[in-house]
């Protein structure tokens, strides 16, 4: 996908469409990403998430 939107949704939530880099920092608990085919939650981490219509991806760039 080509460029993309991150929505927040909440305090610790948020909508991604198309690509985004997010950064989330440790020890404030789980942080929910929702995408058009599927939902990803994690606790600390800097991670690449891309989505389309057919799937979603995402990647660690650092953390567990």
């Amino acid at each position: 996908p080509d460029g993309g939107r991150v929505t927040m949704t909440g305090p610790r939530s948020a909508r991604v469409e198309g690509a985004a880099l997010i950064d989330v920092a440790p020890g404030h608990g789980p942080f929910t990403v929702e995408t058009a085919r599927g939902r990803i939650e994690v606790l600390g981490t800097r991670f690449f998430v891309a989505s389309d219509a057919q799937r979603t991806t995402t990647a660690v760039v650092r953390g567990p």
